[in-house]
């Protein structure tokens, strides 16, 4: 599979081209394309300064803002790949993944410096009039290096051993998914996007980019704005908002909170499984409805279908451009067409594996026994079966995993951070209803309360909240 197009095309250019037009709205501020092409310029040349190059991983701990941004497309021009942090996760799994990634530097709000515990050489720390500061100053336009098999970002996911491991999505990765998301959907010039999710989520990269490729405008929601059903709405309805991508959780939450929708409004939903009554429900709120299907492995979105009130049941699509799907046995030979195996899937999307886990790699991505279309597939764990219209429905988890609001749990890491805080094995047990039985019991004791929450936060509240008990 051959890729024509690389992230200076579908991003670097297209922030010159739109020049002057309004681009960028968080809270009271705008910002043009050019704005944010130069800012992101001027950041830039401070990572090449650092010694920044093609491979080399750079963390971003930043607060929900327009920096946020402006850092992930430097990070690009700097030919580096960004990994995001997230400050309002405990500072003690931040310094896990931060470690664990042997980052060469990191990108930080001046008020988070001291809590990361890293070298401040390695770190470019940003004062809240930085931005005023940069453009009073020369503008210094990048030259931008790109390789399509460079690594574009690293997202840490659950792991199985108790700590979460990341995933390097290389860059023909995500050129591949925002040219055929665009290819699907068809954002124009007049479309507002609002981005909602955490960096965190691997969905919001898609949420920052898109609307470049496709010259929209974006605004990015509040953090206090995003956890609050009603100022959210308010939001959707302030800014005309035409495009908007949540989980389901998210979705559920605006229509119990009386959300009356918007006739021009596209909805991208994914994350979660899409039952038939949500679909069903959204769909007479909305534009139109899509529903989207894809582990961070396989670069955010690998399947995609457009939800119709016809529909029977609800799929999880047909595969984007340059992706492959197998749906196979336990002996690796394909099903018959529309009887259950687990999903496997090839092409341009397949990460190139866990950065620093080979054994867990060898796991996971194999080589393609099937057929020549793609070498390596990545198997996903769920199961799904072929519909008539040749679109495939999602069934359930093969293992041990489960979604709560979007966020990927391996049970194996509850179990295990149970086991380290003294909990009786025996009742940590494979199945959702246990996980809340140990969970309660987990937060009887204040102690442990904070050690899940350390471990955990941001998957048991809405949008990255987690409450006190």
């Amino acid at each position: 599979m051959e890729l024509k197009h690389n992230i200076y095309d579908v991003i670097f250019k297209r922030l010159k081209q739109s020049g002057d037009v309004e681009f960028l709205h968080y809270k009271n501020n705008v910002y043009t394309f050019k704005e944010i092409d130069i800012l992101s310029d001027n950041l830039a040349y401070l990572l090449k300064l650092k010694g920044i190059g093609p491979n080399m991983l750079v963390g971003v701990y930043l607060e929900r803002s327009a920096d946020m941004l402006i850092a992930l497309l430097a990070v690009l021009k700097a030919g580096g790949a960004f990994l995001p942090l997230e400050p309002n996760y405990p500072i003690e799994r931040n310094r896990f993944i931060i470690s664990d990634a042997k980052l060469d530097c990191i990108i930080v709000h001046n008020k988070y410096k001291d809590d990361l515990g890293i070298d401040e050489s390695k770190m470019i720390c940003l004062a809240a009039d930085w931005k005023e500061k940069s453009t009073s100053c020369e503008p210094f336009e990048m030259l931008v290096q790109v390789d399509n098999d460079n690594l574009a970002y690293v997202m840490y996911t659950s792991g199985s051993t108790g700590k979460p491991k990341g995933v390097m999505i290389q860059q023909k990765a995500l050129v591949n998914l925002i040219i055929s998301i665009q290819n699907k959907i068809c954002l124009t010039e007049k479309d507002v996007f609002l981005a909602v999710t955490t960096l965190c989520f691997d969905i919001s990269i898609l949420e920052l980019f898109l609307p470049i490729y496709a010259k929209a405008k974006l605004v990015i929601a509040e953090q206090e704005i995003v956890a609050d059903a009603k100022r959210l709405i308010q939001k959707i309805e302030d800014m005309d908002v035409t495009i908007m991508q949540a989980t389901p959780s998210t979705w559920r939450m605006l229509l119990d909170s009386s959300w009356s929708g918007s006739r021009n409004m596209a909805i991208l939903c994914g994350g979660e499984a899409l039952s038939k009554k949500l679909a069903m429900s959204l769909l007479k709120k909305c534009r139109n409805l899509w529903n989207m299907y894809g582990p961070t492995e396989t670069t955010i979105w690998s399947l995609i279908g457009k939800v119709s009130e016809d529909d029977q049941k609800i799929s999880i699509g047909y595969p984007i451009d340059n992706t492959v799907v197998y749906i196979l046995d336990d002996n690796m030979n394909e099903v018959a067409y529309g009887e259950i195996g687990e999903l496997y899937i090839g092409g341009l999307g397949v990460a190139k594996g866990y950065l620093n886990r080979p054994e867990v790699t060898q796991e996971r991505f194999i080589q393609n026994p099937i057929d020549d279309r793609c070498d390596i597939i990545y198997k996903t764990g769920d199961l799904v079966r072929r519909l008539d219209n040749n679109s495939l429905e999602y069934i359930q988890r093969a293992d041990f995993q489960v979604k709560i609001r979007g966020f990927r749990i391996e049970l194996n890491e509850i179990e295990s951070m149970a086991i380290s805080m003294g909990l009786p094995s025996s009742s940590v047990q494979h199945s959702c209803v246990q996980v809340a039985t140990l969970l309660e019991h987990a937060f009887v004791a204040h102690n442990h309360r904070h050690i899940l929450r350390m471990q955990f936060y941001g998957m048991f509240h809405p949008l990255g909240h987690m409450q006190d008990i």
